[in-house]
């Protein structure tokens, strides 16, 4: 058999189970408490415009509700995830449908842009 280059499931499901998480996380009582993040590589290298072509999104779903935002990212960096993150909290610190939106817990995985001193230095400074 030959790898599967274009399934994402396949990739998943091939995770060692030692490898994952075995805690499970604490449900969200409300919208906005629990993120859950995670980052995806562009499936297409183009997208619709110039500005919208990026080779990274960071993907941004709430632990309560369906919400879910894309942001594009130039680079797989904390950095880049800090600032996209920023921008979220800025852009939705208030939303009609789910009131005030303020972030205590994330989840991720341990990739290297959210198991960082700067990403954990950025959570504990906002309070997350």
């Amino acid at each position: 058999m030959s790898s599967e280059v274009g399934c994402l499931d396949c990739g998943i499901a091939m995770i060692k189970a030692t490898a994952r998480n075995t805690q499970p996380h604490t449900a969200a009582t409300r919208a906005g408490e629990h993120f859950f993040l995670d980052m995806q590589y562009a499936i297409s290298p183009h997208g619709l415009t110039h500005a919208t072509t990026f080779p990274n999104y960071l993907i941004v779903v709430d632990g309560y509700s369906p919400y879910t935002k894309f942001y594009g990212l130039t680079r797989k960096s904390s950095m880049d995830v800090i600032a996209a993150l920023k921008k979220f909290q800025a852009d939705h610190s208030f939303l009609k449908e789910l009131g005030h939106i303020d972030i205590e817990k994330i989840r991720a995985d341990a990739g290297g842009e959210f198991d960082s001193r700067l990403f954990t230095e950025h959570c504990t400074n906002a309070g997350i």
